[in-house]
């Protein structure tokens, strides 16, 4: 038995936005002796936000709970309230909102150039590129707090997120063993925004706080690039190689904030890199199809995870640093490719295929000293603070295996030959150091994951219905080589497409449908950190295009 247990209830009516702006302009060239060339500019504009005004209450004093709990099933545990329960028993006084906001914006030009001849078997192509971006934006921010209760009475606009309890049973699906209905979180949240207007009007609450100066980013990013490429078609061999030199600058603006005063802070890198690759493909018969790749790659790091933006805990011991990790190095890869391609009768494929990448400098969350005078400002060395971000890690290897089946059943008579299969086996594995961790799993791969997909295509009508299933992986990595994992799941989804003119598309796309259940754990699957179910999805609609 527990007593004076505080309930808590979270409200959330949230708003995701993406637009994207596109203008291109080009032209092509062509002589009858082979020779192609092409260009293009391209103006693109990103702008993507997120507005998740949460609104907060717990219960306090008399109207906390005495309850007991059967937790012989980690995943629900089964809660029992031992006397009356009010659900609209939330403090009034002590509701508040936390504005959390998310906005980045991005314009990016570009110019690019390519030129190709054509010389009996073989083709040379040249071409190059410059690309300069701006971005601009902040992190998820939550640090600004608006009392409702007591504030939103200054105002005359008392606020009692009791208000909101609907009549309306929840069902959640699972056992919780507590009743609860339905909150009304539309009307709750455009009641709480009237209020913060208000608010805002009378000095109360300053909307410009909501994001801080340490949690915004200002970057540009220029690319100048070349490629050399040459095509070989010989017979039953087909080689094309080529290399792409880059050099890549960033200027990185931020604001730090220690003690509460904002330094702004800029960080410039510029790197240049080489990036090879040979694909090659030999038929060995009409049916069967050797391939063999090999590349260098490259994966930059996330806007938020390089800002210059941080704020700084003076005070701490050794002293902490919350924000970017403007000193990160890009990820690089070497990797290699090989597939066995076998070409059924009629209409179908069997192919085995492999991948090893060797991986430098690997992307990774933790907590760590800073290592760099960068923070030393103000007298202040801050070289061993603790900084939580994303760090580069040492070396890794990531590798696998991928078993594939495509069939259409043209064997079938009439309309039944529409029908097929498509399906594949995934198995991999890899791991990468750290200064002080070995053998780390990459977060997010599955080490099995298995699709099936029975499709029908004819007559104007596209239909697939598709299962996967993946096994348990890491999705965030602690400081101390451990981490929160995510089970393994099942989906099954429906997508359906009917062709009515060349021009115009009906779609329907069902996911979800087994309405999985996703659960995040520490340790073992007996302590889970999180279990929910986000339901089956349905989206209708018809496609135009011109």
């Amino acid at each position: 038995m527990l007593t004076g247990v505080p309930l808590r209830g979270s409200f959330n009516f949230g708003e995701y936005r993406n637009r994207n702006y596109i203008a291109t302009v080009g032209g092509d060239y062509a002589t009858d002796d082979g020779l192609n060339a092409s260009f293009k500019f391209n103006y693109t504009r990103t702008d993507n936000s997120t507005f998740l005004p949460l609104i907060q209450s717990s219960t306090s004093g008399a109207n906390n709970l005495s309850l007991s709990y059967d937790n012989s099933d980690p995943n629900f545990p089964i809660v029992t309230i031992d006397g009356p329960f009010n659900q609209a028993s939330l403090s009034t006084s002590g509701a508040y909102l936390i504005a959390a906001r998310q906005k980045t914006v991005s314009n990016s030009y570009t110019a690019k150039f390519d030129l190709s001849k054509e010389m009996g078997d073989l083709t040379l192509s040249a071409g190059g590129l410059y690309a300069d971006r701006d971005i601009a934006g902040n992190n998820f921010s939550t640090a600004n707090l608006a009392y409702l209760g007591a504030m939103g009475a200054a105002v005359g606009q008392p606020f009692n997120v009791n208000s909101y309890v609907t009549d309306r049973p929840w069902d959640t699906g699972f056992p919780l063993g507590v009743p609860l209905n339905y909150v009304d979180n539309v009307a709750m949240r455009d009641d709480a925004l009237s209020l913060l207007d208000r608010l805002t009007a009378a000095g109360l609450y300053n909307p410009a706080l909501d994001i801080p100066d340490s949690d915004r980013y200002t970057q540009r990013e220029r690319t100048l690039a070349a490629y050399v490429m040459g095509k070989v078609e010989s017979g039953a061999l087909t080689a094309v190689g080529g290399v792409r030199m880059e050099r890549y600058l960033m200027d990185n603006r931020g604001t730090v904030v220690a003690g509460g005063v904002g330094t702004p802070l800029t960080y410039t890198s510029s790197k240049t890199d080489f990036f090879p690759s040979l694909n090659i493909k030999y038929a060995a018969t009409d049916n069967l199809v050797l391939r063999l790749a090999g590349q260098r790659g490259v994966s930059r790091p996330a806007y938020g995870a390089i800002r210059v933006g941080a704020a700084i805990n003076d005070t701490n011991s050794p002293g902490t640093i919350g924000g970017g990790n403007p000193a990160l190095r890009p990820e690089y890869t070497w990797g290699t490719d090989a597939s066995i391609e076998y070409y059924l009768p009629g209409n179908g494929m069997v192919s085995i295929a492999a991948f090893h990448r060797w991986v430098e400098d690997v992307l990774y969350q933790s907590q760590a000293p800073v290592g760099s005078d960068f923070y030393d400002f103000g007298g202040v060395d801050r070289s061993a603070y603790l900084l939580s971000g994303t760090y580069n890690g040492e070396k890794g290897k990531l590798y696998g295996v991928e078993f594939n089946l495509l069939k259409q059943f043209d064997f079938l008579p009439g309309a039944l030959d529409g029908f097929g299969f498509q399906g594949n086996v995934t198995l991999l594995d890899g791991s990468f150091d750290t200064p002080t961790q070995q053998n780390i799993a990459f977060q997010g791969m599955s080490k099995r994951i298995a699709n099936a997909s029975l499709f029908y295509e004819k007559y104007g009508i596209s239909a697939r219905v598709s299962y996967q299933w993946r096994s348990n992986w890491l999705d965030t990595l602690g400081g101390f080589g451990s981490g929160e994992y995510r089970k393994g799941y099942e989906n099954l989804d429906v997508s359906l497409r009917y062709e009515l003119t060349e021009n115009l598309t009906l779609f329907a796309d069902l996911a979800n449908l087994t309405d999985e259940t996703y659960i995040a754990y520490q340790g073992t699957t007996a302590t889970p950190t999180e279990v929910e179910q986000i339901g089956s999805r349905y989206l209708f609609g018809v496609r135009f295009s011109f």
